[in-house]
């Protein structure tokens, strides 16, 4: 089963109706699926709950989730997803780069410049529901294979670019271009 996750303190700005909508969309068509949503709300179940309409397909963890828990949410997982409408960092991005999890995510210039779409996950039209379940159901359609590959090339990514090893090297750049200038 295919696994999905949804992670942190749920606010509007973060989609998470439009991520409800599109699983509702392909919950009935698709039995090999689940989301798990994990995060602290203060309106769930006023604002999110009534959305739901899965047979089961969403797993509801709606409470404060404690670091110790966060390794096993993602390490259970493989793709999370960020279906936000504005952001200007994620902390769960950088998590799910930490776990070699494939990202789904809004086109927004908060993720556009992180994510290489198809190669370290998926992004689609913001705030487009059709648009996320077209990506949604081209991964629950996807071979292992290639999956395989796309961790494969996510883990080569993260490593030229964030692992500590890069950024000290980038660090270490900048301090000597800074003394050259000086």
């Amino acid at each position: 089963i295919l696994k999905l996750l949804f992670f942190g303190n749920i606010s509007s700005y973060k989609g998470l109706d439009i991520l409800i909508a599109a699983v509702n969309k392909l919950s009935d068509k698709y039995p090999n699926f689940e989301l798990t949503i994990a995060g602290n709300c203060k309106d769930w179940a006023a604002e999110y709950e009534p959305l739901i309409k899965t047979n089961g397909r969403i797993i509801q963890k709606i409470r404060f989730i404690k670091n110790e828990e966060v390794p096993v949410l993602f390490s259970n997982c493989h793709y999370l997803i960020l279906p936000y409408r504005d952001a200007t960092q994620s902390g769960p991005l950088m998590i799910a780069y930490n776990y070699n999890i494939p990202v789904i995510a809004s086109d927004i210039d908060g993720f556009k410049e992180f994510i290489i779409d198809g190669k370290t996950g998926y992004l689609f039209e913001n705030e487009q529901e059709n648009s996320l379940v077209t990506v949604l159901e081209s991964i629950i359609n996807k071979p292992l294979e290639e999956y395989e590959a796309l961790t494969a090339a996510m883990k080569e990514h993260v490593e030229a670019n964030y692992s500590k090893h890069t950024i000290i090297k980038k660090y270490n750049q900048m301090f000597n271009d800074i003394l050259k200038i000086s």
